[in-house]
């Protein structure tokens, strides 16, 4: 089944790479589209990185990468996460300016590829997964919807000083749901300067 892909790769001109473990499986598959390849190059600059689905029979992650030209043209390439960073660099000829991403912590630290470029974090990933883990703090919907907006009024600030200003407020207004607090200390604060709305 794999050669009948490999064909099909072949044939339509794309680039990929394939690594296995000890066993002889699949540990890795980088495919990369011609054109896909043409616009890395010439819009370098920024790349968003996703890898939140797993929804495969093999529970493994998919990593989209998307890079952004200048007149906001898409392309995806799809690659699984670990080692795909030298074929970024390799397929663009330089390391990109800026890489955001959700805060997959294999994707955060693979970045360490690139030492000149910033990563950022995607404010809606950081909004959809602080819904989903502090959700079962709340037993009326009203009340989880006041703290999600006001979440939001936190996350979506556009200076420091505000931000500081809109966190104390937050954590004045919302001091008895303790544990929700804590687990946006603890997860999403220290990463605070990366946040970026897309």
């Amino acid at each position: 089944m794999m050669n009948a892909l490999f064909e099909e790769l072949d044939e339509g001109g794309f680039t990929y790479d394939i690594s296995h473990n000890a066993e002889g499986r699949i540990s890795r598959l980088f495919i990369a589209h011609p054109l896909s390849i043409k616009l890395a190059k010439a819009f370098s600059n920024i790349f968003l990185m996703d890898c939140i689905y797993k929804t495969n029979k093999y529970n493994m992650p998919l990593l989209d990468i998307i890079g952004v030209s200048l007149f906001s043209w898409k392309e995806k390439m799809q690659k699984t996460i670990l080692g795909h960073y030298v074929h970024l660099e390799e397929i663009i000829g330089q390391e990109p300016c800026v890489i955001m991403s959700d805060r997959e912590l294999a994707l955060m630290n693979g970045i360490i590829f690139f030492p000149t470029t910033s990563n950022l974090l995607c404010v809606w990933d950081i909004e959809k997964n602080v819904l989903a883990n502090y959700k079962k703090y709340f037993g009326r919907a009203k009340e989880f919807d006041i703290f999600t907006s006001d979440w939001n009024n936190v996350v979506y600030t556009t200076t420091e000083a505000l931000f500081e200003e809109n966190w104390f407020e937050f954590m004045s207004i919302h001091k008895e749901k303790k544990d929700a607090i804590e687990y946006i200390k603890n997860v999403w604060l220290p990463g605070k300067q990366k946040f970026v709305s897309a």
